[in-house]
Formats: structure tokens, C-alpha cells, sequence
């Protein structure tokens, strides 16, 4: 077969073009549906290729005019529910096509443009979130999104971008995974992350090859592990999904569920549930998917998980468990098995069921590095320590003053870090860190009521928050 870069045909235009097509339905097909912006592109590269390779594909140009027919009978940002099928049916038919010509190309020219396509998206995957980092870290508006970008661009925690390669469908087929999807970089290396350089891509030449690759499944958006957290395909998945992840991710570094994990049994009951609750925490915090969802606890609804009985819960509370469920097979173990002793005197089921507001446990629900230094502060010091002048109390102290006031009243009112603050102090330590805790959480209320009055954008005090 001729190969189309080999030809004379720009070859990443191809692959961009191809590949894009292949992502439709594997990302927000209703988004997609709504209007293609690849369609143009992917017939001029079509066109390319079947110049290039002498070929005639009448059945693809057809079905590409009736795409570009059912897209402008839509209105802008509406789709008619008629087109919707035939729109989802045609996407199938290009994604198929896409992925038949992907297959094809195969000769060293066209791995070659594969890994140029890979650097070039992988460089504007890491622009876009470097963006969202930047501009989210400037807004004031919302806490947890700031304090999230703030983490990372404080280099607190390495973040990844992972961009799927331009092989990846042949690659995946010759390393034997299945339906998990290669992508770069490998975040093991504890290079390549965003504040570093770009890692050296993978070998094109050797599809089996596993270096600087990581496997993701196609729902995977964010995942995270110690020192390190992931968002894949940002630009695919788009700006608010990369938002949430960010919220989502940081939250189990700043939770310090670690911590609590420590020492622990990994397949003990209490292990489980500390596993299921940082993720319920940081769904609960991560943005739009869960927080419309209602979390009255005086409108339960009743309903049952692998044969359990039906039990009451919450809308939101039900929504998050059923996702974790579904995911993650420390919660299914855990609520399968109903294991003893999750926390004291209550099964696993029980321990999950009673857990509905998301910050009775947890460290550090707004994602701050200041709240984070305050407890590594105070994990300096010894437990019951009285006094006020010891060294690592004067560093706890310092630490509770570079607190914003919302940071402050959030440690002043959390069940983990206060009983923490009560572990390591006593006394006059005690007295004098809480004097100070109380008064700069006083000054949040007074923030507040001052934007309830004049509005957020009105008043620059509230950056503080």
C-alpha cells in the first residue's frame, strides 16, 4: 500500500484528521452531535489520503455529505431531535472508516507522522491546561478551583497530562491490552510532568514497545497516586470536565487520607472505607456532576446495591456511591462482603451510610497548600504538648496566621483537624493557636456578609477569603 505520508500528503494533517474522527464517540457524544468542528478538516484530509493512495471511497464521501447536510439544519447550539440518530449513526459509520485507514497506515513514514501528531497534540494538551491552571488560579470566585491550580503550579503535587498516541490503535492491539488505550507520558518517570519538559515520545518503530507509555481506559479522565495526580486528553474532554478532575484529584492529596490509610491492612474493613471515602469526598467537591444533585436529609430515597436490603439515602449521596460502586473495587468488596468494624461499631454498609456530609472527615476540603502546611506543622509536634514557647508550636502558630480567613474557619470547624489541634495540644499551646484560629475566622463571617451587601466583584477584601 502507498503510504499517504510517503506521497507527498501531509501525513500529521491525515492523522490529526483520522484520529480526531475516532475520538468522537468515545468523548461527549451529545457536545459532539451538536456540531462537528472536525468535519471540514477531516474531508480535506480524506481527500489527501485518498490522492495520495490512489484510492476512491464513494461510500465515505456520501456519508460525509450527509453530515455536513444534517449539521447546518441545525440551529446554532440546538440539535433537532429527528437528526440525532442518523447524526450518531453517521459518526459510527466515519468512526469505522477512520479506524480501518488508521490500520493501513502503517509503513515507517506514516508511524513517523503518528509520533509527530502525538508531540503536537501533547504540546497543546499541556498549553490548554496550563491555561486553565493560570486563569483558575487568578479567579477568586472559586475556592476550590483556585486552591486546586494554586497546589500545582506551588509544585505540591507533579501533574500529568496524558495525551493518547497517534498509534494507539495498533499499539494497543500489539501489547496485548486489550481495550486500554496508550497514551504519553509515562508519569512514573517523575518526569515530563507539566512544570518540567516534555518527555521524548515513544518508539515508533516498536509497537510492543511499553517506554514512556502509559495505559488508560477510555473512561479514565484523572487518576491519582502518591506525589502525582493525571488528566487525560484535557482538550478532548473539555475545560469544565478538566476543572472538576482538578478539584477531584487534588482533594485526595489534600484530604491526607494517606495518613489515615497508614499502617492499615489493605484488605481490612477500615482500609475499604477510608478508600471509598476520599472519593466520596472528592466527588462531592470535585464540581457541577454531583453538587445540583440534592443532599436533604429529610428527603431520602430508598434504594438497594447487590441484593442489599433498601436503604435511605440521599440523592446525592446515592448518585456518588453508585459511581464509586461501579469503579472501584475496594467499595464493592467492602459493601459486598459487609465487612465489621469499617469504624467503630458499624459495618462497612453501616460506615457508608452515615457518611453524607462529606466534611465530616477529611483535612482539608478547600485544597489548600496553607491549610496543608498547618497540619504538617502540627504533626511536628508532640502529642499533649502545653508549651507555648516549644519551637514547632511557634511554627504552628505562624502557620494559622498565613491562613485566609475561610481557611481558618474551615479548621476551626472540622471535626479531623480539630480533633487533631486537641491530639498534639494542650494548655496555654492550645489556647494561644485557637486565639488565633478564632480570629481569623471571624473575619471570613464579616467578609462575607460584606459581599452578601456590595457583591464579590465589588469588593477586593474577598480575595482574602
Amino acid at each position: 500500500m502507498v503510504s499517504a505520508a510517503s506521497a507527498g500528503a501531509p501525513g500529521y494533517v491525515v492523522q490529526r484528521a483520522l484520529i480526531s474522527v475516532d475520538q468522537w464517540r468515545e468523548s461527549h457524544d451529545e457536545e459532539l452531535v451538536r456540531g462537528v468542528p472536525f468535519l471540514g478538516q477531516l474531508e480535506e484530509s480524506l481527500k489527501l489520503y485518498y490522492a495520495a493512495t490512489g484510492g476512491d471511497e464513494p461510500a465515505t464521501k456520501d456519508v460525509l455529505r450527509a453530515l455536513s447536510v444534517l449539521m447546518r439544519a441545525d440551529s446554532p447550539g440546538e440539535v433537532d431531535p429527528a437528526n440525532l440518530k442518523i447524526k450518531r449513526y453517521l459518526l459510527r459509520r466515519m468512526a469505522f472508516e477512520a479506524k480501518r485507514l488508521l490500520q493501513n497506515m502503517t509503513s515507517p513514514d506514516d508511524q513517523q507522522a503518528k509520533l509527530e501528531f502525538t508531540a503536537e497534540e501533547h504540546l497543546k494538551d499541556r498549553q490548554f491546561v496550563q491555561t486553565i491552571l493560570d486563569e483558575g488560579s487568578r479567579q477568586i470566585e472559586d475556592a476550590l478551583l483556585h486552591n486546586a491550580c494554586e497546589w500545582i503550579l506551588a509544585g505540591r503535587t507533579e501533574l500529568y497530562v496524558f495525551t493518547r498516541t497517534g498509534d494507539s490503535l495498533e499499539r494497543a492491539s500489539a501489547s496485548g491490552e486489550g481495550d486500554r488505550v496508550p497514551h504519553v507520558p509515562d508519569n512514573f518517570r517523575n518526569r515530563g510532568h507539566l512544570l518540567a519538559g516534555p518527555e521524548p515520545l515513544y518508539e515508533a518503530d516498536k509497537l510492543d514497545s511499553g517506554k514512556n507509555i502509559r495505559y488508560l481506559t477510555k473512561e479514565d479522565r484523572g487518576i491519582a497516586g502518591t506525589g502525582y495526580i493525571g488528566i487525560a486528553r484535557p482538550r478532548e474532554v473539555g475545560r469544565g470536565v478538566v476543572e472538576e478532575t482538578l478539584r477531584h484529584e487534588v482533594q485526595h492529596v489534600a484530604d491526607r487520607s494517606v495518613d489515615v490509610q497508614h499502617g492499615r491492612a489493605k484488605k481490612s474493613a477500615r482500609y475499604l472505607f477510608e478508600s471509598y471515602a476520599t472519593e466520596y469526598r472528592a466527588y462531592s467537591y470535585e464540581g457541577p456532576t454531583f453538587s445540583h444533585l440534592s443532599d436533604d436529609p429529610g428527603n431520602l430515597v430508598r434504594k438497594s446495591m447487590a441484593g442489599s436490603a433498601e436503604y435511605g439515602w440521599t440523592e446525592r449521596q446515592w448518585a456518588i456511591f453508585s459511581k464509586i460502586y461501579g469503579q472501584y473495587k475496594h467499595t464493592r468488596d467492602g459493601w459486598n462482603a459487609d465487612l465489621p468494624d469499617a469504624l467503630p461499631g458499624m459495618s462497612f454498609r453501616q460506615a457508608v451510610l452515615s457518611y453524607v456530609d462529606p466534611d465530616e472527615r477529611g483535612f482539608n476540603r478547600l485544597n489548600s497548600v496553607r491549610i496543608d502546611d498547618f497540619y504538617d506543622a502540627l504533626h511536628q509536634v508532640p502529642l499533649n504538648t502545653t508549651n507555648e514557647n516549644l519551637g514547632a508550636v511557634q511554627d504552628v502558630k505562624a502557620r494559622a496566621r498565613a491562613l485566609k480567613p475561610q481557611e481558618a474557619h474551615v479548621v476551626t470547624t472540622a471535626g479531623p483537624m480539630r480533633n487533631k489541634i486537641e491530639e498534639h495540644l494542650g494548655g496555654a499551646a492550645l489556647q494561644e493557636v485557637t486565639a488565633i484560629l478564632v480570629k481569623r475566622g471571624a473575619r471570613y463571617g464579616q467578609l462575607r456578609q460584606l459581599g452578601n451587601t456590595r457583591g464579590t466583584r465589588n469588593l477586593k477584601g474577598l480575595a482574602d477569603l
